[in-house]
């Protein structure tokens, strides 16, 4: 990441991300990458812009007012998860009622022209507050595009997929298998692997009351080698593209998960061994490790209930208007609170492109993998935290 972030937020600062384009042709794989940087970057360079309009107050301060979010969706982190972010020597600790913390009025999703004070460590990466850490803070419901409404209907499905992900994960909810029953997609999965010897393997995380379809992509090396897993995500409304999306993910993927040690020996070194993976880099290795390898496929193994045809999942794909109405409806069924704004850096304002963050806080976030949000009410529903697997994902 270019040093712009020492700009921002101090000399001794020293921001890293995962920047990719993927795809069939270079052409696409380049017009990924510009926009993921984008994103990137208006992730880090936006709270700067709209800084003077953070409130410092506690909960308590603030909910006597209307739309405040509830505090059953802040503190969703529980005492034994603290105990053990302290062990792993990370900044993060309980938040009481009574501290003050920054809060930020975004628009709402649902009703135009309402605000929701949401907390300003939901929104943002790269923050420099003198405050209290309590949460992290993860790209993911964050999308660029040409147009605000391609850009807000890509943020919302990526929202819908951490959600699912994480559920599927954590709760140890069981998927369904995939088969790809298209030749032509068989074609194009073949040809982009080139001579990698992985089996992919693909799954429907998708969650019944939310729209869309969430699909996974999991490349597994059975003969020995590195690396053992990897994983790719993706959701939307046409299942071909969704399964095409996923598994060229995976596949971008697969020179970190080969060559992370190079680049980042710090993270990435005994990955095995590590109590807690407190980065999404160590998670990566972890699975990509040849160490217990027979554990870990067997593990990912072990998650599918039965299996469906990629044929038989519906194309629901529409229109941008038509499927946009669709998510804002489904998500307003088990969301009040979700906001969404636009956050296209001044630098960007001509180049055609808009960037959208939208925090949907009735939704499970993306956490880092040893430390998935215990006490968050969806989690709860679904039974909780079930075991301690690190999750896949960069």
């Amino acid at each position: 990441m270019p040093d712009y972030d020492k700009l921002l937020m101090g000399e001794n600062s020293n921001v890293e991300y995962h920047l990719a384009g993927y795809g069939f042709y270079q052409e696409e794989a380049f017009i990924r990458l510009i926009g993921e940087t984008a994103e990137r970057y208006a992730l880090v360079s936006s709270s700067h812009i709209v800084r003077n309009n953070f409130i410092s107050a506690s909960y308590n301060e603030l909910t006597g007012q209307a739309n405040v979010l509830p505090w059953e969706l802040i503190n969703i982190f529980s005492t034994s998860d603290y105990e053990r972010l302290a062990k792993a020597k990370t900044r993060y600790e309980p938040l009481s009622k009574d501290d003050k913390i920054s809060w930020l009025w975004c628009p709402s999703l649902f009703q135009p022209g309402e605000k929701i004070a949401i907390p300003v460590q939901f929104l943002y990466v790269g923050l420099s507050l003198q405050e209290k850490w309590f949460v992290t803070g993860i790209s993911k419901g964050t999308a660029a595009h040409r147009t605000v409404k391609q850009a807000l209907k890509a943020a919302l499905i990526e929202a819908i997929e951490a959600d699912a992900y994480m559920l599927r994960w954590y709760a140890d909810l069981p998927t369904r298998k995939v088969e790809i029953d298209d030749d032509i997609l068989q074609s194009i999965c073949r040809e982009l692997a080139g001579g990698l010897d992985l089996e992919p393997l693909f799954e429907e995380l998708s969650m019944p009351d939310l729209p869309g379809h969430v699909l996974s992509a999991v490349l597994q090396n059975k003969k020995g080698g590195l690396p053992t897993i990897i994983n790719g995500l993706s959701a939307g409304f046409e299942p071909k593209r969704v399964c095409y999306r996923a598994y060229v993910e995976a596949l971008a993927i697969h020179p970190l998960a080969r060559r992370g040690l190079l680049y980042m020996p710090e993270e990435c070194t005994g990955c095995d061994d590590r109590a807690f993976h407190t980065n999404l880099d160590s998670n990566v290795m972890y699975w990509a490790s040849c160490k217990d390898a027979d554990k870990k496929l067997s593990f990912i193994q072990g998650r599918h209930a039965n299996e469906v045809k990629l044929s038989q999942l519906p194309d629901d794909s529409t229109t941008t208007d038509e499927e946009l109405e669709a998510l804002i409806k489904g998500l307003s069924k088990i969301s009040e609170f979700a906001v969404a704004f636009e956050i296209t850096p001044v630098e960007l304002a001509h180049s055609g492109w808009h960037i959208i963050r939208a925090f949907i806080p009735e939704l499970m976030q993306l956490s880092l993998p040893s430390f998935p949000y215990s006490q968050h009410p969806r989690l709860l529903k679904y039974g909780g935290v079930a075991h301690n697997m690190p999750h896949t994902v960069p």
